[in-house]
């Protein structure tokens, strides 16, 4: 009897433990045609089956009430490449975890995330693209920058470099909110530091009330490139328009100041998503132009289930050399 009433009380205490805290895995995957427009040396890309590599995820995050309206959360995201199986950028040595790992700890002061993470400035600024920013439509207005440049030592080799950032964002407030973050130099693989590299920091402040969203920040890469940028989107119903504008200061190029602007639109038919959109560059030293038009369509079987089709042309002013891409998938989101 005695042994009974332990159990009991043990699975109660359990139980009670499980219910403050929670466990969900979540993920994409997405696979179709592609022929890219991502250079001039793609004219003549050949169609494939392949997929937009950064789309493609699985994950797990969760959280636990610690008490005092306390909360302790963790997210780890794995990406990858479905059309073979393996690993997202295997041959360039990008790690398991490469969309995020860390963990952190929120509540009524905010929330504080350490760890591999979008920077500050990463997340909002990718949002702004009627397309996202990997499909052959893309407009992206981030044009030749990244938090973790190639030629960084000690350098991420995983896209838009995230790895070692302490990020802090404020609760919203009026509608206002911003976000701070901070990353050392890095270390190598043996912990040692690495020298010759800069701290990363970066900043975004935002206003959101109903159809509006506005926001602006900037960035210095651990390479010590700097970027400033601002968007704003306005969602009417019947469309949704998006529009941003940066400027980046390369330290490869001294001096250098290069320009960029998007501007686009979504509109809802039913299940059907119509999008479109423009860019433009300006790179003042060099004095390189170019500009992109997008066209896409998305058309939902189910809440989690689509398929997409969207084209890109894209025009270098000085050469004018056109280069043409188009894609189309599906999409599943789990």
């Amino acid at each position: 009897m005695k042994k009974t009433l332990v159990l009991a009380s043990l699975l109660a205490a359990f139980g009670a433990a499980s219910a403050q805290s929670s466990v969900t895995l979540y993920g994409q995957v997405q696979v179709g045609l592609f022929k890219s427009t991502v250079s001039n040396a793609a004219v003549n890309a050949p169609i494939r089956i392949d997929a937009n590599n950064g789309d493609n995820r699985f994950g797990v995050r969760g959280s636990e009430s610690l008490g005092g309206g306390l909360t302790a959360i963790f997210d780890l995201q794995h990406r990858f490449s479905p059309e073979s199986g393996g690993n997202d950028g295997t041959a360039n040595g990008r790690p398991f975890w490469q969309g995020k790992s860390a963990v952190g700890l929120q509540g009524g002061f905010g929330k504080v995330e350490i760890g591999r993470q979008l920077t500050a400035f990463q997340g909002p600024v990718g949002n702004n693209d009627p397309f996202g920013v990997s499909t052959a439509g893309t407009v992206h207005v981030l044009n030749n920058y990244d938090s973790e440049p190639a030629t960084t030592a000690a350098k991420d080799l995983a896209g838009l470099g995230r790895s070692d950032v302490i990020n802090y964002s404020t609760p919203t407030m009026g509608g206002f909110s911003a976000t701070v973050g901070y990353g050392p130099k890095r270390s190598g693989a043996s912990g040692a530091l690495v020298t010759g590299t800069n701290d990363l920091s970066s900043l975004w402040a935002g206003y959101s009330a109903g159809p509006l969203v506005v926001g602006a920040g900037t960035e210095k890469n651990r390479r010590g490139d700097k970027i400033v940028a601002a968007l704003a989107t306005y969602n009417f119903g019947m469309a949704k328009l998006f529009v941003a504008t940066q400027q980046t200061d390369t330290i490869a190029l001294t001096g250098s100041k290069e320009k960029a602007m998007n501007v686009g639109v979504t509109a809802p038919l039913g299940p059907v998503l119509v999008k479109a959109g423009y860019k433009t560059t300006d790179a003042e030293k060099t004095g390189a132009k170019s500009n992109k038009f997008g066209l896409g369509v998305d058309y939902k079987l189910s809440p989690r289930t689509m398929i997409s089709s969207n084209f890109g042309k894209s025009k270098v002013k000085a050469t004018g050399v056109s280069t043409t891409g188009y894609d189309l998938f599906v999409q599943h989101s789990f």
